[in-house]
């Protein structure tokens, strides 16, 4: 199984910022007791805590659709608003440690 390349810091390519929006959308059909879902990456099945991962330290600015996806997923928790993919990819692993 691949693993994609923890972003140093800036830029994603198209393909991750797009396989970051699958895992959240991943997560948020998660039910608890099933395995960690998987998105597909450059044609191969990645668990979404891969795809976070990689996208740790990247400084693309989430669309503001994304930002209220993440808010919906866990409400009471400060509103995200104009955050980096790094910022949401933080967020939603720290509430998979937490669970």
């Amino acid at each position: 199984m691949m693993t994609p390349k923890k972003l140093r810091a800036g830029h994603a390519p198209d393909f991750m910022r797009e396989a970051f929006m699958n895992a959240v959308s991943a997560y948020a059909a998660w039910c608890d007791g099933e395995p960690e879902p998987t998105v597909q990456v450059d044609d191969e099945d990645l668990p979404i805590s891969a795809v976070l991962g990689a996208m740790w330290n990247c400084t693309d600015v989430l669309p503001w659709e994304a930002c209220q996806d993440i808010n919906a997923l866990c409400p009471w928790q400060e509103d995200f608003h104009h955050g980096s993919y790094a910022r949401g990819a933080r967020r939603i692993l720290g509430w998979m440690k937490a669970a």
